[in-house]
């Protein structure tokens, strides 16, 4: 899992076929609760779905762009469009399920 700056995440994103990006900061209580989800997806999925972090507090253009008002929310990306977000606490069951759905596609 990689924390990325605003500058590669535009290149890396277009590159993958199937990316989700993480919207959190580090005083966001739900989001703490995703980190361990985040990351036992990334383990189970690291050579098909790439996942980037990013923390709004460090990356105000990125969460403008993408126009956060919540967190945490995730993004989902196929070749660097955006195909569907999640806002608040996702479950690991619910999201292996989205994972699964996005590689059948």
């Amino acid at each position: 899992m990689k924390i990325l700056k605003e500058k590669k995440i535009y290149k890396k994103l277009k590159n993958s076929k199937f990316s989700i990006i993480d919207f959190w900061a580090v005083w966001c209580t739900p989001c703490l609760y995703m980190n361990p989800i985040i990351e036992k997806i990334y383990k189970k999925y690291k050579n098909k779905i790439f996942i980037y972090k990013i923390n709004i507090d460090e990356n105000k253009i990125l969460t403008e762009k993408y126009n956060i008002k919540s967190i945490p929310t995730l993004i989902y990306f196929k070749y660097g469009n955006e195909i569907e977000r999640q806002i608040g606490i996702v479950s690991k069951y619910n999201l292996i399920e989205k994972c699964k759905n996005f590689i059948k596609i």
